[in-house]
């Protein structure tokens, strides 16, 4: 299966099987591609995912989320989003 993976707020990555990542979730948002990846069932783990509960995620609600390496679920509350500090000039 093609799996895209994308970069959200807060160190969170998400992995879908959607091209555009329209399907994953607004509160990590706003969403960026880092890369494709061909996965498939039974495969070893992957370092940063559990291909399994990956995939299985995907083909039962669209996607898989992770904060460091950890799986996590878009309602989660202890799940904290800090938005990008921005610097500027003095």
């Amino acid at each position: 299966m093609h799996v895209y993976v994308f970069h959200g707020q807060g160190s969170v990555v998400a992995y879908t099987s959607d091209l555009s990542g329209s399907n994953l979730p607004e509160r990590f948002a706003p969403w960026k591609m880092i890369r494709a990846l061909v996965m498939s069932d039974g495969e070893l783990d992957r370092p940063a995912v559990d291909t399994t509960a990956c995939l299985t995620d995907i083909a039962s609600i669209g996607y898989h989320l992770t904060k460091r390496g950890l799986r996590i679920t878009a309602d989660q509350a202890d799940v904290r989003v800090t938005a990008p500090v921005r610097r500027t000039s003095a």
